[in-house]
């Protein structure tokens, strides 16, 4: 789960989810990308400020979600669970509902999704050959997602999947190392 996802998050996740019956999985995945690239805009620091804003009244920001919902041919629930969103003062946990809501997409799919740390970006061959190996591990289709770390690692790869965490960074096989001696010397001196 990322860093700030929620129990509240997950609870509105769920609630839009279960407004799909089983038949409308494909239209349930279309809305999940679709609130996705509304939410990458509402990133936007300018919007976002909007739209967090105390000051500007909650029905001038329905206002503006009428206008982008009657430009483009969006899921008719998406607008109504905004709306709900802002009403409840819960925009803030726009980021984590659709974490989440990504998260339940693929679960349905059987994928699995794997954040990937590392301190540079992974080659197209040792990509391959880690998606490879985590599909070989989970049995099921993997979806990886990198992140460039700071260089805090040194070197190594941190993998993250559902409750797994695989670290084999030098980062922390230098503190392994460093408890081990730790261990050894208090053995030796007590």
């Amino acid at each position: 789960m990322g860093g700030n996802m929620s129990l509240i998050s997950y609870t509105y996740a769920r609630a839009l989810k279960n407004s799909f019956s089983k038949d409308q999985e494909e239209i349930f995945f279309t809305a999940t990308r679709e609130l996705n690239q509304l939410n990458e805009t509402f990133n936007d620091p300018e919007v976002k400020a909007f739209f967090l804003s105390p000051v500007v009244l909650i029905e001038e920001k329905k206002q503006v979600l009428r206008k982008i919902f009657n430009s483009f041919k969006l899921n008719n629930l998406l607008c109504p669970f905004l709306f709900l969103l802002l009403d409840k003062k819960r925009w803030k946990e726009l980021d984590s509902i659709v974490a989440y809501l990504k998260k339940m997409m693929n679960e349905i799919k059987g994928l699995v999704s794997v954040e990937v740390e590392a301190i540079e970006t992974l080659s197209p061959v040792v990509k391959e050959e880690l998606i490879g190996k985590l599909e070989k591990f989970f049995n099921k289709k993997v979806s990886l997602k990198e992140k460039i770390s700071s260089k805090e690692l040194i070197g190594g790869l941190k993998i993250r999947a559902g409750g797994f965490i695989f670290d084999d960074t030098l980062f922390f096989h230098l503190r392994q190392m460093e408890n081990q001696i730790r261990r050894n010397f208090y053995d030796y001196t007590s």
